[in-house]
Parts: C-alpha cells; sequence; structure tokens
C-alpha cells in the first residue's frame, strides 16, 4: 500500500497534536470525567464516563467501536489493518489517550478540576 504525503503530513501532525495534548496534560493523577474522539484531526464527539455504552464512529467505511465502562474507555473493535488500538488497554485517567493511525482516530481523556473558584 503505497502512502501520499498528504498521509504521511497528516499523520505526523496527528502524532504532534498527541504529543502535545500529552505534554500540555500531564497531571495523570486526576481522574478523567470525560472522553473526546478525534477523527482526521476534529472534535468528533465528546463522552461522559460516568455511563456505560458503546459508541461507532464511521467515516468512509472505516469502523471504530469505543466502549464505555467503570470509568474508561477503548476501542473494542475497528476494521483497521492490525487492530493495534483494539489491544490497548483501557484508559482512565486524564492525559491518557488511544490512537488508531489507520482510521487517523484519537480519543483523549480529560478532567475537570474538583471545584471551581468564584470571585465575588
Amino acid at each position: 500500500m503505497k502512502r501520499s504525503a498528504r498521509d504521511i503530513i497528516l499523520l505526523i501532525s496527528m502524532l504532534a497534536i498527541a504529543a502535545g495534548w500529552y505534554a500540555l496534560s500531564r497531571d495523570t493523577s486526576a481522574n478523567a470525567v470525560g472522553a473526546i474522539v478525534w477523527i482526521d484531526g476534529f472534535r468528533s464527539a465528546r463522552l461522559s464516563l460516568e455511563q456505560a455504552d458503546e459508541f461507532t464512529f464511521e467515516r468512509g467505511g472505516d469502523i471504530n467501536v469505543v466502549r464505555i465502562e467503570n470509568g474508561t474507555a477503548r476501542i473494542v473493535s475497528a476494521n483497521c489493518p492490525g487492530g493495534d488500538c483494539t489491544r490497548q488497554r483501557a484508559i482512565s485517567r486524564a492525559g491518557e489517550l488511544i490512537v488508531c493511525v489507520p482510521h487517523k482516530l484519537m480519543i483523549t481523556l480529560e478532567s475537570v478540576p474538583a471545584f471551581d473558584t468564584v470571585a465575588r
């Protein structure tokens, strides 16, 4: 399978986004409350980790099934070659991520501060 220059640039940019996201959210001590699904570099969905469910993401024949359960997120099914994303462990901490490179899909976890400060 021959990759075009555009595919290589997109792959490198997705890896750069993932590395930047990791660097900016290194506080993995906080439990995550939400998962953000990115497809082709664009935010596709925000999923709560508080309720168990399965979500199917399909784009141009690429299919990924994301399962949310017990405060974790993981890809349980994908029709990508190799299926490496389905063998990644479930993620539960803010800053962790799962990437499906062939489908250009990335799942990142976010946390919300335990409290907000209100100034009067």
